[in-house]
């Protein structure tokens, strides 16, 4: 789309000059100003939590390194693609494609997914410097920020001159659970194409996979950063909006259709939707009304109409200073507009406005005029329609109580610490469990994990000191987890991930009781079917 944007990037730098321009440096003419109160922290409003994603073709995410090796691969034969070998190879279903890049091969504890060990840090970086300069884009109520690790895998080609050649593999997906329960996807990162031998990635402690690491970590947060407008906006400026009416007019065609999103925030949200009845709202339902006219309010003529053979358009009245939106959509072959074709205004009192598309070669751009009582039209400030955010008047601290949530004994908390292994128990009322992190300790854990698995819906919740934490519960939780799939999903949090949930510093002691409250704030989506 035509809609021109400056990046995070020069806004961040551009607002660093901001306080020394403003504070006239040098000047010791005027009275101080009053200090202000200071800013909510953004840290109380939106949390940053990694774990792993979803399973691909039946495979379990990678939190750690995979090496997919060709001995692994040579298990796979003609006359051995039956469904019960494939199940056992990949631990999988019959459908699971035969793919090098879904073998189970050997995980490697040491290197972590660059998902689990740095893009925390540098989203948290981000949205610090993010929300200093933009305070007022900090959300109402409570946002989670997902990092979920799908792929992180050494997987072997084709041989190349003589050559074993390991590509690597990774796929990490952002997503941002909304206070009012829903979920959004942010970001995709994708980023397959890098090839050397396993002594060449392996050498100097993985030095060479560590710095790819670091690249696709700073990339894939950079997808997320280039549109942090469009998760956290500013609220738009209301003064002088008056609290009147305001006339709409919209252009629409059967190939070019605006549809107006009244007291809308974002494009997720708006309390009203006006369509033209005369073309389908979406291209799977018909018309409401292939006959319908034209609805003038009175608006004056512009030269836009004028321009069209046969105008079709709709006029509507509109609340002055509750945000308005209009969502583009072009259907006809040969249009290249990319992106969402949306934008947002605040109408004034006794304001007249013009919206239409207009496609122009391989150019489309939504355009908005105001219109003054001879015809003519002035350009309207508009911006890009941001894609989630929150409302001013709504208690989201209201909302998140009423919602319902999971009782406890939907879900099985396991805390791991340096004195062994702390459960609470699925079943209801359940007294808490210490279990020695040894051998001695599977039977008694392996019977907590049955009868999880036979109440239906239940959860298991494991907090770990580290992501590459290994011990003997810890790999029978993991692979009992693995081997049962959707009859008992699971999800894996560090006790760091932890502590920036409730506020405290990453190294801070957490009891069985922290651990719980932290896991009844994860929504179910959360939790990955294995």
């Amino acid at each position: 789309m035509a809609l021109r944007l400056i990046s995070p990037h020069s806004m961040l730098a551009a607002a660093c000059l901001l306080p020394t321009l403003a504070s006239g440096a040098g000047r010791t003419d005027g009275a101080p100003s009053a200090p202000t109160a200071p800013p909510a922290r953004w840290s109380e409003h939106v949390a940053i939590s990694a774990g792993a994603g979803q399973h691909i073709h039946d495979h379990h995410p990678d939190v750690v390194l995979r090496i997919v090796t060709p001995e692994d691969g040579e298990r796979i034969t003609g006359a051995a693609k039956t469904g019960q070998f494939v199940r056992q190879v990949f631990g999988a279903s019959p459908t699971t494609r035969l793919d090098p890049r879904y073998l189970r091969g050997t995980s490697v504890h040491a290197v972590p997914s660059p998902a689990m060990e740095l893009m925390p840090g540098l989203l948290n970086d981000w949205l610090e410097r993010y929300f200093t300069v933009f305070p007022s884009a900090i959300p109402q109520g409570r946002t989670l920020l997902r990092v979920e690790a799908n792929q992180w895998a050494l997987v072997y080609q084709k041989p190349k001159a003589g050559q074993q050649l390991y590509q690597l593999n990774h796929f990490t997906r952002l997503r941002l659970q909304q206070p009012d329960g829903s979920t959004v996807d942010a970001a995709y990162c994708n980023d397959p194409g890098r090839d050397a031998t396993l002594e060449q990635w392996q050498a100097n402690d993985y030095a060479r996979l560590r710095a790819s690491a670091r690249e696709l970590a700073a990339s894939c947060v950079q997808r997320l950063t280039s549109k942090l407008p469009q998760f956290f906006p500013e609220p738009l400026p209301t003064a002088g909006s008056g609290d009147g009416t305001a006339r709409v007019r919209v252009f629409n065609s059967a190939t070019e259709q605006v549809t107006m999103l009244s007291d809308a925030y974002c494009l997720a949200d708006g309390s009203r939707r006006f369509d033209d009845p005369r073309w389908p709202a979406s291209r799977d339902v018909p018309a409401q009304d292939s006959e319908a006219g034209n609805v003038s309010l009175g608006i004056a003529e512009t030269e836009t109409m004028r321009s069209l053979k046969s105008p079709k358009y709709r006029e509507y009245a509109v609340q002055a200073g509750q945000p308005l939106i209009f969502d583009a959509d072009v259907r006809y072959r040969g249009a290249f507009c990319s992106g969402t074709l949306a934008v947002q205004i605040i109408p004034v009192t006794g304001v007249d406005y013009e919206v239409k598309l207009d496609t122009v070669g391989q150019v489309c751009r939504l355009n908005v005029h105001s219109v003054d009582r001879e015809g003519v039209r002035l350009a309207v400030p508009a911006r890009r329609a941001p894609e989630t955010c929150t409302r001013p008047d709504v208690d989201y601290t209201t909302l998140t109580a009423k919602t319902p949530r999971e009782p406890l004994d939907a879900m099985g908390v396991f805390l791991f610490t340096d004195s062994g292994l702390q459960v609470q128990p699925a079943e209801r009322d359940s007294a808490p469990l210490q279990l020695a992190d040894a051998p001695a300790g599977a039977a008694r854990l392996e019977m907590l994990l049955q009868q999880m698995l036979a109440e239906p819906g239940t959860r298991a919740c494991v907090i770990v000191p580290e992501h590459d934490h290994a011990s003997p519960l810890n790999t029978l939780l993991r692979d009992y987890v693995l081997e049962h799939g959707s009859a008992l999903p699971g999800l894996w949090e560090t006790a760091a991930t932890v502590n920036q949930a409730r506020r405290a510093v990453p190294a801070a002691p957490i009891d069985l009781q922290a651990a719980v409250q932290h896991c009844q704030t994860l929504g179910r989506l959360n939790f990955r079917v294995q």
